[in-house]
């Protein structure tokens, strides 16, 4: 809160020359174990009310590091993504559309969270240009971008992508991307999936697709089995997490000094040793079991 409230008196061109420099900081200092990303989160905080750096500043950066070329700009190009996401910047919707060719994890995520925050409808249409002959990581998260672009462009190109694509995985998540846009038009298709036996590894569209015909006061052939599998599923999920925070707070139990020792007593791993608790990443396997990333299930809420 400090450091925001000190960025909050800089000027705009020092906070834009300590992006950059933190950026070329963070080049080094990720290859010896990480670097303080809440600080690059601060600064492009500091900037989103800002006029530095210019538009045409961060389009034309934005424009020369080219995926064909394989240049790169690093954490600063990560960095300009979410500054343009979080400045609502229609005019770099094209430059961000085009980063989702890259095989980066955290340009990736920057892409997935710039564009419905722009909400151009133009990202749908150039996305559903470029999906025929993108590679897969280009279509998984695509997919996801047109799920959360509220507007009939986003539906228009999930309809026309689900009927060309051959992969019953990826099939599968523009199907879940459908119900997510809550489309009339889509529910066929997604009933269809599910009647083809769709990639049901973490996915379960008979789940996704019951909010939907809720919305849409449409009944389902299957409804109530699915309404009851679901309600399990939901039961089993809450005892998992239940027990994994019961284990998370009994992780570490030193025997009481008042215990006698017994002759011969040697004690479990679970009192000998306290237990260092992993914090849970973005791209980790969901605790609950679900199969998916952490980011895309239980992790959506936090």
């Amino acid at each position: 809160m400090e450091r925001r409230r000190e960025f909050g008196t800089w000027a705009s061109e020092q906070l834009w020359q300590e992006l950059q420099d933190h950026a070329k900081r963070a080049e080094e200092e990720w290859d010896h174990g990480g670097f303080d990303a809440s600080h690059s989160k601060d600064l492009i905080g500091a900037l989103a009310g800002r006029d530095v750096p210019n538009v045409a500043t961060i389009c034309d950066l934005l424009r020369s590091w080219t995926w064909q070329d394989d240049i790169g700009g690093g954490w600063l190009e990560i960095w300009l993504v979410e500054l343009a996401g979080k400045r609502r910047l229609r005019e770099a919707v094209p430059f961000i559309v085009d980063k989702l060719h890259v095989d980066s994890d955290f340009l990736l995520e920057a892409a997935e969270y710039a564009l419905p925050r722009i909400d151009d409808p133009e990202a749908s249409r150039l996305i559903r240009a470029a999906y025929p002959t993108a590679v897969h990581y280009f279509r998984i998260y695509a997919a996801h971008v047109l799920a959360s672009i509220p507007h009939v462009d986003s539906e228009d190109a999930l309809l026309a992508l689900v009927e060309i694509e051959e992969d019953r995985g990826l099939r599968t998540i523009l199907c879940q991307s459908l119900c997510e846009q809550f489309s009339e038009r889509g529910l066929p298709i997604v009933l269809r999936e599910i009647d083809r036996s769709y990639d049901r590894l973490g996915n379960c569209l008979e789940f996704d697709v019951l909010p939907v015909a809720d919305v849409l006061g449409i009944s389902l052939p299957l409804e109530k089995r699915w309404r009851d599998e679901r309600a399990s599923e939901e039961k089993r999920v809450a005892r998992r997490m239940a027990a994994m925070e019961k284990e998370e707070k009994g992780a570490w139990s030193p025997r009481p000094e008042s215990e006698p020792v017994a002759s011969g007593y040697v004690p479990s791993p679970v009192q000998a040793t306290a237990v260092r608790l992993e914090r849970v990443g973005r791209n980790d396997p969901c605790t609950c079991g679900s199969g998916k990333k952490y980011k895309k299930c239980c992790g959506r809420s936090k």
